[in-house]
């Protein structure tokens, strides 16, 4: 949930991911941090747009009732809730991470967690971890056609256990290939309000066959993190934006932090 004034001004989706504390953000109270530490820390990943409360193209206002700006977020677990988290610091300048080179023009955010209740187990997908320190040949491939899956809170719903939808989806554009120079590509899907920050995943069956990424036939059940939703191109349209899992890894791991306050204006480091 995603408040101003006490005031609820809309529901999201968001994942937890482990994560070295950026050093400009402010540590929780009671902790000494000494010159070079660098603690970890859960890191909420979801949509720019989700806490700053604006559109990420345009800048304006997401509520058209209020115009508010999103001052604190509460976080639900299962039906319940786990922890609360004020999105600027007392100088008001926002305490997420954006994307270290790109900065806004990706809608992508961390969020370091202070709360040491939330004991959760953050999601930690092999495909974050960059490229040349991991082991691929368990990895899928996916290509433009494949059935993906959206997994996250559409208006709100959830089952009787409080867990996501997965709504189905497919690759539209080709998942490997960068969708309007920026690193993120198309699904075709049914998405609605509050499905914003939902990871994306594909998913084989214990009775399909796939191809890992050498052309090797794989056999038996797989899930593979392609990335986060972040909305679709326009109202009238059932294409939306994944942005892609190296793009949520370079947010974890360097990211920037926030580049706008609480009035939303651009605060230059």
């Amino acid at each position: 949930m995603i408040s101003v004034g006490g005031e609820v001004l809309a529901t999201a989706t968001g994942f937890l991911s482990t994560a070295e504390r950026p050093p400009d953000i402010p540590s929780p109270h009671g902790i000494t941090v000494e010159p070079g530490q660098r603690l970890q820390c859960a890191m909420l990943v979801t949509n720019r747009h989700v806490l700053t409360g604006r559109n990420n193209d345009t800048g304006q206002p997401l509520d058209g009732r209020t115009g508010g700006t999103p001052e604190l977020v509460e976080i639900w677990h299962q039906g319940r809730p786990i922890g609360r988290q004020s999105l600027y610091c007392e100088q008001g300048r926002a305490m997420w991470v954006e994307h270290p080179d790109l900065g806004p023009r990706v809608d992508v955010v961390g969020l370091a967690m202070n709360q040491p209740a939330i004991h959760i187990r953050p999601y930690d997908p092999p495909d974050m971890v960059p490229e040349s320190a991991r082991h691929e040949s368990l990895q899928m491939r996916v290509v433009v056609g494949d059935d993906l899956f959206v997994v996250g809170f559409p208006f709100g719903a959830q089952d009787k256990k409080g867990s996501p939808i997965w709504t189905r989806a497919s690759a539209a554009t080709e998942p490997e290939e960068h969708y309007d120079d920026l690193p993120r590509f198309l699904v075709d899907a049914r998405t609605r309000t509050g499905q914003s920050g939902s990871p994306v995943v594909a998913v084989r069956r214990s009775d399909r066959a796939w191809i890992d990424p050498d052309g090797q036939a794989m056999a038996g059940p797989g899930v593979r993190f392609l990335g986060v939703y972040s909305g679709r191109i326009n109202d009238e349209a059932d294409l939306g934006y994944v942005w892609t899992k190296q793009c949520v890894g370079e947010v974890t791991a360097r990211g920037v932090r926030g580049s706008i306050d609480r009035h939303g204006h651009t605060v230059a480091d």
